[in-house]
């Protein structure tokens, strides 16, 4: 009976050693993964994909920007000099139209009375003052009796061409060329002396007018190329030039008033337009520049990253002009240098990189493509 009990005890002690080694065994081979995880964490990362595109010599401008509602060069109002019925409108809106181009009639009947009238007096006192300057001749009548009918013959003649004039101002006419804006009438209406008609613009050519600083007029000249851009039309571009610079600087603001003239050779642009001028102040040939994109600010001070052999390398610049999408460097950088466009927000001085889809022959490693080494992980 003691006997087999100490087999029991044998047995059970044998299958516990057991279990227990192969817990042993399952512990050290969690921890040596975990050691070999922890070998790889602490080892090289991988390289983080980038995009660089190299610093590079290029013309850069320095410009004004600001903004400007367009004007017409004239714009005027027709006025209405006698009142009477329309009778007939010759023009529309957006009708171009001739100085001097007869825009619509009023009712000529009463004003045709009055010329027929006045015409007839002076047929009238013609003859009266033909028959007097007879008798004159002869010491028949006074000089003051001749004098009284010139002077009413005179008169006549003024009251005729005034009948005239009235008659002439029932038709509403245009003084300047351009084109119709607003008609403000219609046949039937009823129209009192300087009541207005109709609106006429010349649109070319048109003007943007823009006060810039004081300090900056020694960069404008007359003649000097505006480029222009509207948001009506985006992606399209327009030129104009500086037609006139105000004599006189505003105290009150410290600025000079600038008088743009805009090309309007296909006559896309209309007045009332919102539009966006830049004036080049200071050009700079050859300089070398960088997307603005690759320029990061750390601590008030501009930085780039360098695609440098596999490790992006943290380099400070300077910035001088800036246009569009380019800034100028003016240290730090030397041409042809690749500068990190794309990823470097997350980038720290050293870090591995590679250039994302760089070509790698098969069969090689991929991090050696972008100037790194990956090490293997322990097993």
């Amino acid at each position: 009976m003691k006997s087999k009990r100490k087999n029991i005890l044998l047995v059970t002690a044998v299958v516990v050693g057991v279990l227990l080694l192969s817990f042993c065994s399952r512990n050290n081979s969690t921890v040596s993964f975990a050691g070999g995880a922890a070998s790889r964490t602490a080892g090289e990362a991988p390289a983080f994909p980038v995009i660089a595109e190299p610093a590079s010599l290029r013309d850069l401008s320095e410009y004004i920007v600001t903004t400007a509602t367009l004007e017409a060069e004239r714009l005027i109002e027709v006025l209405a000099k006698t009142a009477g019925e329309v009778v007939e409108v010759l023009v529309e809106e957006g009708d171009t139209v001739a100085q001097g181009a007869v825009l619509a009639r009023l009712d000529q009947q009463e004003i045709l009375l009055e010329v027929r009238e006045a015409q007839a007096h002076v047929e009238n006192y013609s003859g009266i003052f033909e028959r007097t300057r007879e008798l004159m001749n002869s010491d028949l009548v006074t000089k003051e009796e001749y004098e009284r009918q010139r002077y009413q013959l005179e008169l006549s003649r003024i009251k005729l061409e005034q009948a005239r004039v009235k008659l002439q101002n029932t038709e509403l006419s245009s003084s300047i060329p351009g084109i119709v804006t607003s008609r403000l009438i219609d046949v039937g209406h009823w129209v009192g002396v300087n009541q207005k008609t109709f609106s006429i613009g010349d649109f070319d050519p048109l003007y943007a007018v823009i006060n810039i600083p004081e300090r900056q007029i020694g960069a404008i000249r007359e003649g000097q190329r505006v480029a222009v851009a509207l948001e009506s039309m985006a992606g399209k571009d327009f030129n104009g030039r500086v037609k006139r610079i105000s004599p006189v600087v505003d105290a009150a603001s410290g600025t000079i008033r600038i008088t743009v003239e805009l090309d309007q050779s296909d006559h896309a642009l209309k007045p009332g337009m919102f539009a966006t001028l830049s004036l080049p102040i200071r050009t700079r040939k050859s300089a070398l520049a960088v997307p603005k994109k690759a320029v990061i600010l750390e601590r008030e001070r501009e930085l780039v990253f360098v695609f440098k052999q596999g490790s992006a390398v943290r380099t400070p610049v300077t910035l001088g002009l800036s246009e569009g999408e380019w800034v100028e460097i003016t240290s730090g950088l030397n041409p042809g240098e690749l500068v990190i466009t794309v990823g470097q927000e997350s980038l720290r001085d050293g870090a591995a990189v590679r250039l994302a889809g760089q070509a790698v022959k098969p069969g090689s490693d991929p991090e050696k493509a972008s100037g790194t080494r990956k090490r293997q992980p322990n097993q």
